[in-house]
């Protein structure tokens, strides 16, 4: 249970590690191909991420924008859900569901730009954005 002070800043956290990952999956998604047939990954995304960030109170509450930057927490948090919902089978692509009218095309392209703004910022390298890569292929390969 977190004390009164500690429960304001979660609260403030939460909320802002939230509005930054709106914003980010938003602007992605309007960069994308608005083909119908494309669901929007927007709140399946925004759900896990709502639920990782409650499952740790004490580590949001911590975090301060002097020592951290919540605008890189939030695409962290961006790259790290949207690539679990292909590792643990969160979307199941094979059988009768036709990745291509859910938002499971979406959720990739997300993670894609993701990544790419890491690596523009130099957060990761080339390197990192390759192996990144390979293991989403696998990823989705295995749910296929």
């Amino acid at each position: 249970m977190l004390s009164p002070m500690k429960q304001m800043k979660f609260v403030r956290n939460r909320n802002t590690l939230l509005t930054y990952c709106r914003e980010y999956i938003t602007g992605f998604e309007e960069e994308l191909d608005k083909e119908s047939w494309q669901t929007s990954c927007k709140e399946d995304l925004l759900k896990a991420i709502k639920e990782e960030i409650d499952s740790m109170p004490e580590d949001i509450a911590d975090l301060n924008d002097k020592d951290y930057n919540l605008r890189e927490i939030s695409m962290r948090m961006i790259s790290t859900n949207s690539f679990e919902f292909f590792e643990y089978g969160k979307f199941h692509l094979g059988g009768s569901v036709n990745w291509t009218t859910t938002s499971a095309r979406r959720m990739v392209a997300v993670h894609r730009k993701a990544i790419q703004w890491a690596l523009d910022k130099g957060i990761i390298t080339e390197e990192d954005k390759e192996e990144d890569e390979l293991a989403l292929q696998e990823a989705i390969r295995q749910r296929l």
